[in-house]
């Protein structure tokens, strides 16, 4: 008997130094296996995206415009392989105000090299974040569409059960959402002399996207990582507040990390929390600050886990909310996060290079009463 058990252990053992030995192979080889079970052990969802190689004869700066569109949010991306992305469109409106489409189409045309978006994110639902999408979706070719798992109730348009699917108990019967639905239905745009029609999911934790740029034998990669809603699957979704359906995602190129919030409140920021609280991979260099600045949103103990050093908040001059409100202007001084606003800078810009350094730009240079940390922000 002692035999045969030294005889099982020897081939137990060599059982295990085999799979010690294919695990080292996999790691080896094929490196998102390995971000994989860090991921696990991180908290993350394990969703690792492969983007494609882009090779390009210059590497340009990626740019990040946080534009000032009044009360709502417009981001708009231009990456280094020569993607656009837009995150929120802001509030459509007469002509010359600050929220008005036309001022965003100047914007475009004056300050990017934008003529097509190869992705759009609409976070929820409320017009100061889609009320300008039916008229990009006119102008601009639009490629895939990330649309919030909100169902549309009104009666301006009838869609087809597939198309139409919402989570209970929330929905919106907006015009502007319809609009906005309809023209995501029907968008086609030209690739190669063909004509295409845009794609849409619902996103969910699932839905990152990522891009790599080829420069001299180097590789640089962007990522978007979806963390929020995290959920088994769309029907569990259950926020009641329209602004939870806002997804958090980090953003990552050449280790500047920006995370965007859309409107996200109390509950989500809670599920997030909670979901990464043992995730030493979120914190970032710079928070798109949710819901405006609204007192409901940037708790303490979101601002505790990502440590922005910057925090950017969109908001219209004088706006009838009061936002950004003062408690949450208190927790970003107190997180010692640097504070860049729509409202008294105008239009803000972030440029990432490929060396990993980043620098704002701002419309309004050295505007009054603007704190950090308990200093000013300008000399």
């Amino acid at each position: 008997m002692a035999k045969k058990s030294s005889k099982s252990r020897a081939f137990l053992s060599m059982i295990v130094l085999v799979l010690i030995i294919v695990f080292v192979g996999i790691c080896y080889f094929y490196s998102p296996f390995l971000d994989i079970i860090k991921g696990f052990f991180n908290g993350n969802d394990g969703n690792t995206v492969e983007g494609e190689i882009t090779y390009v004869n210059t590497l340009k700066d990626l740019k990040v415009h946080f534009v000032d569109v009044g009360q709502g949010d417009c981001i708009l991306i231009e990456l280094p392989d020569g993607k656009n992305v837009i995150i929120d469109s802001g509030k459509g409106g007469s002509a010359g105000k600050p929220e008005s489409y036309q001022n965003l189409k100047d914007y475009i045309e004056n300050n990017t090299n934008i003529d097509t978006f190869d992705y759009a994110i609409a976070t929820h639902a409320d017009s100061d974040h889609i009320g300008n999408f039916d008229d990009i979706l006119k102008d601009y070719d639009v490629k895939f569409m990330y649309r919030p798992y909100v169902y549309y109730s009104g009666t301006t348009y009838q869609f087809s059960n597939d198309f139409n699917k919402g989570a209970s108990p929330y929905k919106q019967s907006s015009k502007t959402y319809g609009d906005f639905l309809n023209l995501v239905k029907n968008e086609t745009y030209y690739e190669n002399n063909s004509l295409k029609k845009l794609e849409w999911e619902f996103f969910t934790h699932d839905s990152d996207f990522a891009g790599k740029i080829s420069y001299n034998d180097k590789i640089y990669e962007y990522y978007f990582d979806f963390l929020t809603p995290r959920f088994n699957s769309l029907d569990d979704i259950d926020y009641k507040d329209a602004n939870d359906y806002s997804p958090i995602i980090k953003f990552s190129y050449c280790g500047v990390d920006i995370l965007f919030t859309g409107d996200a409140e109390k509950e989500a920021e809670e599920d997030f929390v909670y979901h990464y609280r043992n995730n030493k991979d979120v914190d970032v260099d710079i928070l798109k600050v949710g819901h405006h600045g609204s007192s409901t949103s940037t708790t303490t103990q979101l601002l505790e886990l990502v440590k922005p050093e910057y925090s950017v908040i969109q908001c219209g001059v004088d706006n009838s909310y009061h936002h950004p409100k003062q408690a949450t202007l208190n927790r970003l001084v107190e997180a010692k996060s640097g504070i860049f606003r729509n409202d008294l800078h105008g239009d803000i810009v972030v440029t990432i290079n490929g060396n990993g350094t980043f620098n704002f730009t701002t419309q309004v240079i050295n505007p009054d009463n603007v704190f950090v940390g308990g200093d000013v922000l300008y000399a």
